[in-house]
């Protein structure tokens, strides 16, 4: 046919068929609902409702700024940066820690881990080299 592209679709991109406008945006509705639902569910798992919870987000924006000072100190990729953070988030929301020298190390170890899926193994700061910027 004149003015259609190799797959037949008109070629200034108008809808085949009719009401197909209207099948498109009830997909999109339903995948937007079901979307709105996953998020929902996602945010009842986690346990804002701890103690240590409350603790650790008054002190989160310290953490992680200690966490990004020593990424750049050891010349890590902002995707370990942001790999640790995630790691922190996901321990620290759920634990039942209440002093803030007890955050460090934990901060620590999700470091390392970050740094063990996202560097080379060459890069990887070693335990003794972390530890040593841990204040006590």
């Amino acid at each position: 046919m004149r003015g259609d592209d190799e797959n037949g679709a008109p070629a200034n991109g108008q809808p085949t068929m009719p009401g197909e406008e209207s099948c498109l945006a009830l997909l999109q509705h339903e995948l937007r609902l079901s979307m709105h639902s996953r998020e929902r569910r996602r945010l009842g798992e986690c346990s804002f409702r701890v103690e240590g919870a409350h603790f650790y987000l008054g002190c989160r924006r310290e953490l992680l700024d200690w966490v990004c000072e020593n990424i750049e100190r050891f010349g890590l990729h902002r995707s370990t940066f942001h790999t640790a953070c995630n790691f922190v988030d996901r321990c620290l929301l759920r634990s039942r820690l209440g002093l803030s020298a007890q955050l460090c190390p934990v901060a620590a170890a999700c470091m390392r881990l970050a740094a063990k899926s996202c560097e080379m193994e060459s890069d990887v700061p070693s335990v003794r080299m972390i530890s040593a910027v841990c204040p006590e």
